[in-house]
C-alpha cells in the first residue's frame, strides 16, 4: 500500500508539482505494517497514518474483494479523514521472482477445493486470506528461507479459491529443491508443472538449498515439541477468552482479545505450515528402506502401517459417534428424546444423571469446534448446532456395526506388521521406528488443522458480538450478517475509525453477490494468466480408459461396491453400510460417513488432504483426484476401488 501525501490540493500531486511524502505499508500475515517512507517532514500524525492505511483496507475489500487494487483520493484536514473518489488502479504490475517472471500464472483449485471447498463468507476468506502465506510456506520459512513479498498467493474467481501455483512450484523448488512434479503431484492438482531456468552458479545455489532442506530437517526432528509447546500458549489463551464475558466487553478491548487470538501472535500459522511438511523425510526414508525387499509393495505397506493408530483427531470424532450411540442404547430417556426430534440444542434439557447426556457433552467438549465445511463460518459449528453429529447418532442406531470401527483398522496395521516382521533383520527395528515418526507427523498435521478450526470458533463468536453490537444501533437487521463484512471492517469499527454506517448495505450486497457466485456453473480447475495478459481455462480431465479411471492411490486396499454419489454430507440418509462413497471433496464433516464406507473416491484431493489421512487411518481403501468421476459414474454403478495402483474400475452392468 503505497500513501501519498502533500500539503494542499491533491491535484498539486497529481499534476507533478510537488514531490509527495511517500509511505508504504505492506500487509503481513493480515496485519498491516509500515515498510517504509521518504525522508522529510511527516505530513500525517502516526494516529491519522494508521487509521489511513486501515481505512484504505477496508475501501480495498470494499470496492475490490481484497484482490483487485484500488487508486483512492482522499484528504485529512487535521481531524477528520475524508474519501474523495476510489478506481480500479490501472497501472499495475503481475509479481512473480525474477526466474520465473515471464512465465504465466497458473491458477488453480489444487487442493484449496479440498480445504476451502465453494464459496465462503467474506469475513472467512479475509481471514484464510491472511494466514494463507504462512501456512502455505511455514516450513520454508522457518528454516530460514527469505520469501520474496509481492506475490499474490490466493484469488477468487466466481468467489472460489484459486492457489498461484507458479510462485508456490517456484518457492518450493528454490527453497528445498524439491520438483516441481513432485509438487504438482503432492498438492492435487492436474496443471502442468513449470520448468525453473538453470541456476546461474549450480553448486552454489544447489548447496544453499541442501542447507535450506537441513534446517528444515531439524524444525521437522522437534516439530511435535514445538506443536506441543505452541499449542499449550494457545490452548490457555482461548479458556482465557471462552471464559470471558464479551457482551461486557469495549471495543477496545475486543480489539486486544482479536490481535491475541490472531495465529501470527505467537507463530500459530507458521507451526501449522511446518506441520504441513512434517511427513516428508520420514515417509521418504520408510519407502527407501522397504522398497528393496517389498519393490512396488512398499507405498501400500506404508499406508497400512499408518491405520488404526488412534492418534489421528480427526478421524477420531467419526469413532466417538459410535461410541455416543452405545451410551444411547442405555439410555431410555435418551432414545425417546433422539426419537422425538426435538431441536438439537434441547440435548441439555435431558436428565442430569443422562449418561447420553454427559458423553454429548464431553463429546462437544472435543469436538464441537468442528463443521461441515468448516472453512465457511456461515456454516455452524457442532456446538452450535449439534443437529449433524445427532442425525449420525440416530444413523448407528439404526444400523448397528457387528464389531467396533477401531478393531477393523487395528486389523489393517497389525498385518502389515506382520509383514516387516519378515524383513531382514537389521531393517526391522529402523521401519518400525521410522513409522512411529511418521505416524506422529500425521498426526501433528490433523491437530494443527482442528486447533485452527478452535480459534475459528473464537473468532467467529467475538465477530458476533461485534454483530450484535451493530444490530443493537441500527445498522444491521441480525448479528450473523456482520460475516458478510470483512476483518479490516471489523477493525476499522473496533479501533473507533467507523461507526458501523453503510453496513447494511455493504453486507446486503456481498450476500447477494454470494448467492449469483453460488448459482453459477462451477469454474474451471485452471485458469492461466500470460505475461501478456491473455486467459485462458482448462478443466482437470479424468484419466480415463474405457471403464477405468486413474487418480491417486490415497489409502491402500482394493474394496468392491455399489457408488453412492454425495455431494453434501446432509445428503447422507440413505447412504448404506458397505457401499463406495463417491464425493467431490471431504473435510471433517464428512468422517463419521466413511466408517460406513467400504472404499472412498473423491474428485478432488492429494495425498495429504483430510480425506486421505483419515482413510488411511481407517485403513479404508481411497482414491483421490479423480476429476470428472462425478458425472461420469451413476450411484448404483458397481466400482473396484484400487487403492494400492490409485485406479477405479466400473464393472458392467
Amino acid at each position: 500500500m503505497v500513501i501519498n501525501a502533500a500539503r494542499g490540493l491533491g491535484e498539486a500531486i497529481v499534476g507533478g508539482i510537488v514531490e509527495p511524502h511517500q509511505i508504504v505499508y505492506r500487509n503481513r500475515q493480515g496485519r498491516l505494517e509500515p515498510d517504509s517512507r521518504s525522508a522529510g517532514e511527516a505530513l500525517l500524525s502516526p494516529e491519522h497514518e494508521r487509521e489511513l492505511a486501515h481505512q484504505l483496507f477496508r475501501v480495498h475489500w470494499a470496492f475490490g474483494d481484497g484482490q483487485n487494487p484500488q487508486d483512492v483520493e482522499w484528504a485529512c484536514d487535521g481531524k477528520s479523514i475524508w474519501f474523495l473518489q476510489v478506481r480500479p488502479a490501472t497501472r499495475t504490475r503481475r509479481f512473480l521472482p525474477a526466474p520465473v517472471s515471464g512465465l504465466p500464472r497458473q491458477w488453480s483449485t489444487a487442493n484449496i477445493k479440498d480445504a476451502v471447498p465453494g464459496v465462503v463468507c467474506t469475513m472467512s476468506w479475509s481471514l484464510i486470506q491472511a494466514a494463507v502465506e504462512s501456512v502455505a510456506f511455514g516450513g520454508p520459512i522457518l528454516a530460514g528461507y527469505a520469501l520474496e513479498t509481492g506475490a499474490e498467493l490466493v484469488r477468487r474467481f466466481h468467489g472460489r479459491g484459486y492457489f498461484e501455483l507458479t510462485f508456490m512450484q517456484w518457492v518450493m523448488f528454490d527453497s528445498l529443491g524439491m520438483s516441481p512434479a513432485d509438487f504438482v503431484q503432492a498438492i492435487g492438482g492436474g496443471q502442468p508443472a513449470i520448468h525453473p531456468p538453470a541456476d546461474p552458479h549450480p553448486g552454489r545455489e544447489q548447496r544453499r538449498r541442501m542447507r535450506t532442506a537441513f534446517r528444515l530437517l531439524k524444525k521437522i526432528w522437534g516439530v511435535e515439541r514445538e506443536y506441543a509447546r505452541v499449542m499449550s500458549l494457545r490452548q490457555a489463551r482461548m479458556r482465557e477468552a471462552g471464559a470471558l464475558g464479551l457482551a461486557a466487553l469495549s471495543p477496545a478491548q475486543l480489539m486486544a482479545w482479536f490481535n491475541k487470538l490472531a495465529p501470527s501472535s505467537d507463530a500459530m500459522d507458521l507451526t501449522v505450515g511446518l506441520s504441513n511438511s512434517a511427513h516428508g523425510p520420514w515417509e521418504a526414508s520408510l519407502e527407501a528402506l522397504l522398497r528393496p525387499e517389498f519393490g512396488s509393495r512398499a507405498r501400500s505397506l506404508i499406508g497400512k502401517l499408518l491405520a488404526g493408530t488412534g492418534a489421528v483427531t480427526s478421524a477420531e470424532h467419526g469413532y466417538a459417534i459410535f461410541d455416543l450411540a452405545a451410551a444411547a442404547r442405555a439410555d431410555a430417556e435418551a432414545l425417546r428424546w433422539l426419537d422425538s426430534r426435538q431441536p438439537a440444542t434441547d440435548w441439555v434439557n435431558l436428565p442430569p444423571g443422562s449418561t447420553f447426556r454427559a458423553r454429548l457433552s464431553d463429546f462437544l467438549d472435543r469436538f464441537g469446534h468442528r463443521a461441515v465445511y468448516e472453512a465457511d463460518y456461515l456454516n455452524p459449528r457442532w456446538v452450535e448446532d449439534p443437529s449433524y453429529v445427532l442425525d449420525q447418532v440416530r444413523y448407528a442406531l439404526a444400523n448397528p456395526q457387528a464389531a467396533d470401527p477401531r478393531e477393523a483398522a487395528r486389523r489393517v496395521r497389525e498385518a502389515a506388521e506382520s509383514t516387516v516382521r519378515s524383513a531382514s533383520a537389521w531393517r526391522r527395528p529402523v521401519i518400525f521406528w521410522l513409522a512411529r515418526k511418521l505416524r506422529g507427523a500425521m498426526a501433528v498435521r490433523e491437530s494443527a488443522k482442528s486447533a485452527m478450526a478452535a480459534l475459528a470458533l473464537v473468532s467467529k463468536r467475538m465477530a458476533l458480538e461485534v454483530g450484535r453490537r451493530l444490530v443493537a444501533a441500527g445498522h444491521l437487521d441480525q448479528p450473523g450478517d456482520v460475516l458478510h463484512l470483512s476483518a479490516a471492517d471489523l477493525v476499522c469499527w473496533l479501533e473507533g475509525w467507523w461507526d458501523g454506517a453503510g453496513a447494511r448495505r455493504l453486507a446486503a450486497d456481498r450476500a447477494r453477490q454470494r448467492e449469483a457466485w453460488l448459482a453459477e456453473e462451477t469454474p474451471p480447475d485452471e485458469i492461466t494468466e500470460e505475461p501478456d495478459g491473455r486467459v485462458s481455462t482448462r478443466e482437470h480431465l479424468p484419466t480415463r480408459h474405457g471403464y477405468d479411471w486413474s487418480g491417486i492411490g490415497a489409502a491402500p486396499g482394493r474394496a468392491r461396491g455399489s457408488a453412492h454419489i454425495i455431494r453434501h454430507p446432509n445428503e447422507a440418509s440413505r447412504f448404506q453400510p458397505g457401499e463406495v462413497l463417491v464425493a467431490p471433496s471431504t473435510d471433517p464433516g464428512w468422517t463419521p460417513l466413511f466408517l460406513r464406507a467400504s472404499a472412498i473416491v473423491m474428485a478432488s484431493g492429494g495425498y495429504l488432504s483430510h480425506g486421505a489421512i483419515v482413510a488411511r487411518e481407517y485403513g479404508i481403501p481411497a482414491v483421490v483426484n479423480v476429476p470428472g468421476i462425478l458425472t461420469d459414474v451413476q450411484s448404483g454403478d458397481t466400482l473396484l476401488v484400487d487403492g494400492d495402483s490409485g485406479t477405479v474400475v466400473r464393472e458392467p452392468r
